[in-house]
């Protein structure tokens, strides 16, 4: 499980290095740390294929509390959760 409550920086392809919200940050800031530079589309084989990704996290966290180990799984989550809710 990923440290909660505190900023992590990673660089993911490029030399851009992306901060991770604290636990208490605003839906705002979580929603552009999902979406701003990150097209999980293209990341995660299509609509189908981030579906699966996303649904099988929220079934995962529904029945044991726990957030994927990869910081790239949880962005691509959020990423797909905040386009499931944008309708």
């Amino acid at each position: 499980m990923l440290p909660i409550g505190s900023s992590v920086g990673w660089a993911c392809g490029s030399l851009a290095v992306v901060c991770v919200p604290d636990s208490d940050a605003p839906l705002s800031e979580v929603i552009r740390f999902a979406t701003a530079t990150y097209f999980g589309y293209d990341r995660h084989g299509g609509v189908e294929g981030l579906a699966a990704l996303a649904n099988s996290a929220i079934e995962e966290w529904r029945h044991v509390r726990t957030l994927r180990r990869s910081v790239q799984l949880i962005r691509a989550s959020l990423f797909f959760e905040s386009r499931r809710w944008h309708r």
